[in-house]
């Protein structure tokens, strides 16, 4: 069975005249009632009335190192018959040294449960606790609470504070961080694992699959699923005027996931885009390109076709899994060439052909470069891409669009064009 250990940081206590500690005053928590000299003694007497325990482990400085606040604390333990560790550190060591002291005296176990007392210390040993908090919880030990006892203002009495979710909201930012640029929400899922608000459950699970189609590529009806989902629970809990504690805590993170995954109000394809790119997800960046982009510009953006004259159902021509990518090959080949094609116009106002014609080029280079990507090897490469395709687009633009001598595409001069691609792609948007 795992140990419980108690971790607190002597502070000095006020003394009358005399030179005795002040009267002791009541404080109260959580249903528990004790009587302490100081807030420091008033934690670790609270601890003790909560659980039975294995270990203390006590931080002391310079002015609470002396045997006057050692024997206090003592006494107050002994009863229990309790192992105790002191750990002398100083106001000048910064948190790598109190570490180095602490882990010299007291080594964790992954099957340890913590309880932290924050209440005493300097101002500054407020740093190593949240890195102490952090810490622990890497190497797999569990922080089970961490209270805060404090005299409230004008009262001869006091109250135990659970501080423990002001630690966790490390987790929160980190969890927001990992999700914005990964796409897992690992992190997100324990913070709130016991949480029973039903729109957050909906939200993480929309979450969980938004990252299982991404991560394996899978850039079809389920994705796109994922995608509303997860932006329908995001609008019902911003316009929730009544929030419980979890929403309002998700709340303050919201508007950092809608400006990764929602910011483009015209394509929701282009943002995700621009995501995978700025996060090194390039596969999942070409595939996007190859299998949305196309769609994008006929349906969202309307840079090629006025009406909706494609169907883009999953029974339609136009759906991927349906040999939509060789229609619209054929089509960008033959816009190219200036063919007509049916349904497309090259005269609108908002788009000249130029930009039109720069669209379909790209699209081609995209749908080489995932091929060859995809297939790495120079055999596969060849029978995958004919050479005239390349032959063409080189004769276009040879210093855009580039083809390796070996059997490498260089993945920073993909992310590079990519870039490129999307730029353009938004400066035409906007002349719209």
């Amino acid at each position: 069975m795992g140990r419980k250990i108690i971790i607190t940081v002597l502070s000095t206590f006020r003394k009358k005249k005399d030179g005795t500690p002040d009267d002791p005053i009541t404080y109260k928590g959580g249903g528990i009632n004790v009587e302490a000299n100081w807030t420091n003694e008033a934690g670790l007497r609270y601890l003790l009335k909560k659980d039975e325990y294995t270990d203390i482990i006590y931080l002391c400085s310079e002015a609470t190192s002396s045997s006057e606040y050692k024997d206090r604390i003592e006494k107050i333990v002994e009863p229990y018959g309790i192992k105790m560790t002191d750990v002398p550190y100083s106001i000048n060591d910064d948190v790598k040294d109190i570490s180095r002291k602490l882990t010299e005296k007291f080594e964790f176990h992954s099957s340890d449960t913590v309880y932290i007392d924050t209440t005493g210390g300097f101002r500054t040993i407020t740093y190593y606790l949240v890195y102490l908090f952090r810490y622990l919880e890497y190497i797999g030990v569990r922080v089970e609470s961490a209270i805060y006892s404090q005299i409230e203002m004008g009262k001869n009495e006091g109250i135990f504070k659970n501080v423990k979710d002001n630690f966790r909201m490390f987790d929160l930012i980190n969890g927001a961080h990992e999700f914005t640029s990964t796409g897992n929400p690992r992190t997100l899922k324990e913070y709130f694992r016991s949480s029973g608000n039903k729109t957050i459950k909906n939200l993480l699970k929309a979450m969980q699959k938004f990252y299982d189609q991404i991560s394996l590529c899978r850039i079809g009806e389920e994705l796109d699923k994922s995608l509303t989902d997860m932006e329908r629970c995001l609008r019902k809990i911003e316009e929730n005027s009544d929030p419980s504690d979890d929403e309002a805590r998700l709340k303050e993170i919201i508007p950092v996931i809608r400006e990764k995954f929602f910011s483009d109000n015209k394509s929701r394809y282009l943002g995700l885009m621009k995501w995978c790119i700025n996060n090194g997800l390039l596969q999942q960046a070409l595939t996007l390109y190859v299998e949305k982009m196309p769609k994008a510009y006929f349906k969202e953006l309307d840079f090629l076709c006025d009406d909706d004259v494609i169907d883009f159902s999953e029974d339609g021509i136009g759906h991927p899994e349906n040999k939509g990518h060789d229609m619209y090959h054929d089509y960008f080949l033959k816009i190219i060439d200036r063919i007509s094609v049916p349904n497309v116009r090259l005269d609108m106002e908002h788009i000249s052909y130029k930009d039109i014609k720069k669209l379909c080029f790209d699209y081609i280079y995209m749908k080489i470069v995932r091929n060859y990507v995809n297939h790495a090897s120079e055999k596969n490469y060849k029978s995958y891409n004919e050479r005239n395709r390349e032959q063409m687009l080189v004769t276009e633009n040879p210093s855009l669009y580039k083809f390796p001598n070996g059997n490498n595409f260089a993945a920073e001069d993909i992310k590079t064009f990519m870039r490129q691609s999307v730029q353009y792609i938004e400066e035409i948007n906007v002349k719209k």
